[in-house]
Order: structure tokens, then C-alpha cells, then sequence
């Protein structure tokens, strides 16, 4: 590959990384605020809030009163799959960075000695830094 798609290439990696990013951030699922348990009267029955495990393994928060008694179902518990899609498109955004700096760093070379092109700034290099060639 020539130097210059390999610069290009590099270059063209952010971008998508970013939409990709981009995409995550917004696809992904908002938080919900948890329900309270409330009386007759309209006030909260709760006096401590602890972290539990249900039996599909998802994290909720169990409100339980004085004696120790859960005085509310897991409200707040979410579906496995609902932050999936933001996951995997923020995996694709590092994916697509890593891929456009190391494609950069295999093929951004002199066709013949060798020698690493990436100190040369500007996307075209007419000699080589190292041997001087004509690129």
C-alpha cells in the first residue's frame, strides 16, 4: 500500500470513530429513576437502601423498612440487552482507531529501504528522509 492511502486511512479512522462514539452516546439507554415505595399517607417507607443480585443476575436496588422486610419489588432492575447496541458501537469506535494506527504504522514505509515515514508531516513526501529515494 502506498504511503499516502496510509495516511489517509489514518486520518479517515478518527472521523468514524467518532460518528461511532457519537452513535454510543446516544443510543444509550437513559437512566431510570428508582420508584419509592410510598403509605397511605404519602410518605416514603424506606430506611435503608441496599444493592441486590435477582435471580437472572441483574443488579437492583431493594428498599427495605425498620424490621429488615424488601418493601418493594425490583423496580429498577433493567433488561440485559438494553446498553448491547451502545457497547458494540463503542467497541467499534476503539476498533476503528486501533486499526487506522496500526495499518499507519505497517504500511507508512519507504518502498525501498525501508525506513518509517511517520516523522514526515504532510501527506505528500517527495524523498525519503532516510535514503533519499523519490517517493
Amino acid at each position: 500500500m502506498d504511503h499516502r492511502k496510509s495516511r489517509i486511512l489514518m486520518l479517515a479512522s478518527f472521523p468514524a470513530a467518532l460518528v461511532f462514539l457519537l452513535l454510543a452516546l446516544l443510543l444509550a439507554p437513559p437512566e431510570s429513576e428508582p420508584v419509592l415505595p410510598v403509605d397511605e399517607q404519602g410518605n416514603i417507607t424506606i430506611t435503608f437502601e441496599v444493592q441486590r443480585i435477582d435471580e437472572q443476575g441483574r443488579a437492583y436496588t431493594a428498599y427495605l423498612d425498620e424490621n429488615g422486610n424488601e418493601v418493594s419489588p425490583p423496580a429498577n432492575a433493567t433488561d440485559d440487552d438494553d446498553g448491547m447496541v451502545s457497547l458494540i458501537l463503542a467497541g467499534l469506535s476503539i476498533a476503528c482507531l486501533a486499526a487506522g494506527q496500526i495499518q499507519f504504522l505497517i504500511f507508512c514505509r519507504c518502498p525501498y529501504c525501508g525506513g518509517a515515514l511517520w516523522r514526515v508531516r504532510g501527506l505528500h513526501v517527495a524523498h525519503c528522509p532516510d535514503c533519499g529515494q523519490e517517493l
